[in-house]
């Protein structure tokens, strides 16, 4: 769905600091969650929504034992993109 730099940082990212996306996402908040919705395409104002949707929708995936990362990716695209809010304001170009 989303293509270019970003998506490889946003992978990048996710694959380097996965501990404390795990932490954070149990938590709710944090500033790797505020990050990793940055390198979504997604506002700082979004931030608490995309946590509370990711954590809602998909917090499964990020703590399965054999993380998939592709598939982690596009399911955090189609989240994004079947989340009214996040779809209307959340663009990675």
């Amino acid at each position: 769905m989303y293509g270019g730099p970003k998506k490889v940082m946003r992978s990048r990212f996710i694959q380097e600091r996965m501990g404390p996306i795990q932490t954070e996402l149990a938590r709710g908040e944090g500033e790797h969650l505020v990050v990793l919705a940055e390198l979504s395409g997604c506002p700082e104002t979004l931030s608490q929504d995309f946590a509370k949707t990711v954590r809602s929708q998909m917090a499964d995936e990020f703590f399965e034992p054999a993380i998939n990362y592709d598939r982690l990716l596009n399911r955090l695209d189609s989240t994004i993109a079947s989340t009214p809010i996040l779809k209307a304001k959340c663009t990675l170009n």
